[in-house]
């Protein structure tokens, strides 16, 4: 099986502390893979990198064996997916508003959604056990819970391939169980069953 992302000699650094130095990784299209590893190992850098919310410094990432760099923006928006550790919503966001921000990859620009879009932005909510929180301020369930808010994000970004930062260290395992148990109909392309 080929790689679907690797990566070799991936350093990245915020200013000029380094974060990541010499990084070799292979991950197999549909396989699962947790990265572990103490605070400030680089756990969440990796996966920013990944995500193109951070760029490398050093070394190189293949996607697919194409150059990371060399894929044009919304195609890796298309299939990476970054889900961060906390988000701080300021302002009030319905649940589903907020799923819906995942499909902006697959639109023109600043259109309103479609009603394909709504359905399956609805249908991730679902396959996530969290289409009940569709009308919900995505902002109040993060003060609810300390990860309340991350099954709507998750959701957004479930139709695709994916990655998101640990979660609070007193639900890791609940979150390990809910994450398998709830995304665990998806196929290795990343759509529902």
């Amino acid at each position: 099986m080929s790689a679907k992302v690797s990566a070799r000699g991936l350093e990245a650094r915020y200013g000029k502390a380094p974060a990541l130095r010499g990084l070799d990784a292979e991950v197999a299209a549909g396989e699962v893979v947790a990265v572990l590893g103490e605070n400030g190992s680089g756990k969440s850098t990796l996966l920013k990198v990944l995500a193109r919310v951070l760029p490398s410094s050093g070394g190189e990432i293949r996607f697919d064996g194409r150059p990371l760099d060399s894929i044009p923006r919304r195609e890796t928006a298309r299939a990476v997916a970054y889900v961060p550790q906390s988000v701080d919503l300021v302002f009030p966001i319905r649940s589903l508003d907020l799923v819906l921000q995942g499909r902006a990859p697959h639109g023109r620009g600043f259109v309103a959604e479609t009603p394909e879009d709504r359905r399956r932005a609805l249908e991730a909510m679902r396959a996530c056990d969290v289409e009940g929180l569709a009308e919900r301020d995505a902002a109040s369930l993060s003060e609810a819970s300390g990860g309340g808010s991350s099954w709507p994000a998750l959701s957004r970004r479930r139709p695709r391939s994916g990655s998101s930062t640990s979660p609070r260290p007193g639900s890791i395992r609940a979150t390990a169980s809910n994450t398998s148990r709830r995304c665990g109909g998806c196929t290795a392309s990343g759509t529902p069953r």
